[in-house]
C-alpha cells in the first residue's frame, strides 16, 4: 500500500503543479510534496516500521490534499483590490537602517535569548538537572512536561520578549531579501539579530519551534524570488534548491537537537531517526482510522485548545485535557505522531476536515494573491509563513492551536510596529 500511495500523491502533484499555474509556493503543492517525501521515508523504513498502510488511510490522504486544492481554486477566482503599498511607490528605495540601531536590535535579543535560556536552566535543575549540563537541560524540561509535573514560568517581559525577537528575526530576513532584490547586495548587518536569537532556540524544549522558523523565514524568501521574476516559473528552479538545502539544513539542526532533548542520543541510528519524525506519522493516521480512539471531553479540543486555555484564564470551568497525544507502537518503537489529519478528524469528523482543508488553502492563497497585487507587505508575508507553518507540519502534527493563541495577537501587533518603525518610515526617509 505504501507504493500505491506514493504513486497517488506523484499524480496529484502533477496535476496540482499544472493546474495551479505551475506555482510552487502554494499550500497543497507544498502539501503534496511533504507527503509524497513522508511516503517516501516511509518505504525507506519498511524494515523499522513493518507495518502495512490500509486503503482507507491512502484515500484520507489524497482526499484531504485536494480540499486544499479545492479551496486555492475558489480563491483564485475571487478578485483582490489594488492598493498602492509603499514597497510599491518605493521599490527601488533599499531599507537602510543605522548599524548602531542593529546593534541595540541584536543587544534586545541577545539579552532576551540569554534570559530565555537562563530561566529555562533554572527550571532543569529543579527538575533533576543534576549535573548542571546545558546540552542536556532540555530532556529534564521536555520529561517534566510529559508527566505533568511542571512547566516552565517565564516572566511576563521574557514572555513578550520571546515573541518580539521571533519578529524581528522575520524582520531581519525580510530586510536581507528586500535590499538584495533592489540592490543585488547581502546587507549583512541585518544578520547580527539572527545569529543573537541562537541561544533562545537551543534553549527551546521542541523541535516544532525551528520548523516555525524555517516555514515563516522559507516563505519570506520564496515569496521574494517568486516577485522578482513576476510570479512567473522561472523562478521555481532557484526555490527548489533552496527547499533542499533548508531540508539538509533541518535535517543536520534536528539530530543535534535531539541530543539536548533525550529524544536521541550519541548511538541511536540517524536514519532511524529521520524516519520516525518525518513518516511515523502514516502509521499514526492509519492506527487512528482502523482502531479509533475515545472521544473528545471536548469540542474541537485537539485544534482548539489554546482558546480554551484562554477561556480558562478568564476563570471559566473547563476541564483540563492532556495537551499530548497518546502513543502507539510498531516494530521499531513507539511515537505520537498522527500528522494534522487526525487532529481535525477527530474534533469535527472527516466532512469537518475536509471543509477546514479548503478553508486552509483559500485562506492562504487569498493572502498571497494580496501579495501579487499589492506588493511585499512585511505583516502579510508573515502572517502567510504562520500559515504555511501549518501546511508544512501536515505529516507530522496539527499546528492550529498554536496559531489561535494569544501570543498570535501579540506577534501582529508587534509585526505592525516593526514595520513602520524600520521599514515604512526608513524607505520613506530616503
Amino acid at each position: 500500500m505504501g507504493y500505491i500511495l506514493f504513486f497517488i500523491l506523484l499524480v496529484e502533484l502533477t496535476i496540482i503543479y499544472c493546474w495551479n499555474g505551475k506555482n510552487v509556493v502554494s499550500p497543497s503543492f507544498i502539501g503534496c510534496s511533504l507527503f509524497l517525501f513522508s511516503t517516501l521515508m516511509y518505504l525507506v523504513g519498511s524494515d523499522f516500521y513493518r507495518y502495512e498502510l490500509h486503503f482507507n488511510t491512502i484515500a484520507t490522504i489524497v482526499t484531504l490534499i485536494m480540499c486544499i486544492f479545492l479551496g486555492e481554486s475558489f480563491a483564485r477566482k475571487i478578485k483582490i483590490k489594488k492598493i498602492e503599498y509603499y514597497n510599491n511607490e518605493f521599490k527601488k528605495e533599499t531599507i537602510c537602517s543605522n548599524k548602531w540601531v542593529v546593534f541595540i536590535l541584536s543587544l534586545f535579543v541577545l539579552v532576551i535569548s540569554v534570559s530565555y535560556f537562563y530561566v529555562v536552566y533554572i527550571f532543569s535543575l529543579k527538575m533533576g538537572n543534576s549535573p548542571g549540563n546545558f546540552l542536556t537541560m532540555g530532556t529534564y524540561t521536555r520529561s517534566a512536561l510529559y508527566q505533568g509535573l511542571d512547566t516552565v514560568q517565564l516572566p511576563f517581559i521574557i514572555s513578550q520578549g520571546v515573541v518580539v525577537t521571533e519578529c524581528i528575526v522575520w524582520l531581519c530576513v525580510y530586510c536581507i531579501c528586500y535590499n538584495r532584490n533592489v540592490s543585488g547586495k547581502f546587507d549583512k548587518r541585518f544578520m547580527w539579530p539572527i545569529v543573537c536569537y541562537v541561544p533562545q532556540l537551543f534553549a527551546n524544549d521542541s523541535r516544532t519551534i525551528l520548523l516555525k522558523m524555517i516555514s515563516v523565514i522559507s516563505i519570506i524568501v520564496f515569496t521574494f524570488t517568486k516577485q522578482k521574476v513576476n510570479w512567473s516559473s522561472k523562478g521555481n528552479r532557484k526555490i527548489v534548491k533552496y527547499a533542499i538545502m533548508v531540508i539538509a539544513l533541518f535535517i543536520v539542526v534536528f539530530r543535534v537537537l535531539g541530543y539536548r532533548t533525550g529524544t536521541n542520543d550519541l548511538n541511536s541510528n540517524v536514519m532511524n531517526n529521520i524516519i520516525e519524525y518525518t513518516s511515523a506519522g502514516l502509521v499514526g493516521l492509519d492506527k487512528y482510522l482502523n482502531l479509533g480512539e475515545s472521544e473528545n471531553t471536548l469540542w474541537g479540543e485537539s485544534t482548539l485548545k489554546s482558546v480554551y486555555n484562554i477561556f480558562r484564564q478568564w476563570g471559566m470551568d473547563i476541564p483540563k485535557v492532556d495537551s499530548f497525544e497518546p502513543f502507539y507502537t510498531f516494530y521499531g518503537g513507539d511515537s505520537n505522531i498522527y500528522t494534522t489529519f487526525k487532529a481535525y478528524i477527530h474534533d469535527y469528523g472527516f466532512v469537518g476536515a475536509m471543509l477546514a482543508m479548503v478553508l486552509w488553502g483559500y485562506f492562504i492563497t487569498r493572502n498571497i494573491k494580496h501579495i501579487q497585487k499589492n506588493g511585499a507587505s512585511f505583516p502579510r508575508m508573515c502572517l502567510v509563513g504562520l500559515m504555511f507553518y501549518g501546511v508544512v507540519m501536515l505529516p507530522i502534527t496539527d499546528v492550529t492551536a498554536s496559531f489561535l493563541a494569544i501570543a498570535t495577537v501579540y506577534q501582529a501587533v508587534y509585526l505592525l510596529i516593526l514595520e513602520y518603525v524600520f521599514i515604512q518610515e526608513k524607505v520613506r526617509v530616503r
